[in-house]
């Protein structure tokens, strides 16, 4: 009898837990303006992208920098000049505005969730246009992007990681000058 008792109540457990998953809703105009930034595999590169609801919108494609005496610097950059956002499907196209700009145009679709200043996009170069449909979403959300997958993450949230750093080599400097 306590065998079933206690199995009932895990599989209660295991069915209230299940229904309080948050499911994100898909990507929309409105929910895709903001600051979004994208990591890639090598961590020697950074995407930055300024989405606004009027006006010109940029994505940046930013070089870290190496040692200290060598600061980081925006290599590339281009202008949002058409975009396409339904359904969570997200089809951007941008245009080179800073010469040097290599390629003159990047293209890219994906899929995205968000609302209000939470957001993720898996997107993925495509070329110079756009496939029906964008690629299989990568399964692990919050990972790294990939040689595939470009994880956009709504906000500045690389910032966070700098002034975590900064925090940790502060407070071993404290620790440092009691020794």
């Amino acid at each position: 009898m306590a065998v079933r008792i206690t199995l009932w109540l895990l599989a209660l457990l295991s069915i209230s837990a299940h229904a309080t998953q948050t499911v994100w809703p898909p990507l929309t105009k409105d929910s895709f303006v903001g600051v979004w930034e994208a990591i890639f595999p090598d961590r020697s590169h950074l995407l930055h992208m300024e989405i606004r609801a009027q006006g010109d919108s940029y994505l940046t494609w930013v070089t870290i920098r190496y040692s200290p005496d060598e600061p980081a610097r925006v290599s590339q950059c281009w202008r949002l000049v058409a975009s396409d956002i339904r359904d969570g499907v997200v089809k951007l196209r941008f245009g080179r505005p800073c010469e040097g700009t290599s390629p003159p145009e990047l293209w890219m679709i994906g899929s995205g969730t968000g609302i209000g200043d939470v957001g993720e996009i898996d997107a993925q170069f495509c070329g110079t246009s756009w496939p029906e449909s964008p690629p299989p979403r990568i399964q692990s959300l919050r990972a790294v992007s990939d040689i595939k997958h470009i994880l956009f993450i709504k906000g500045t949230w690389t910032r966070d990681y700098a002034a975590a750093s900064q925090a940790g080599e502060k407070k071993v400097r404290e620790l440092m000058s009691h020794e």
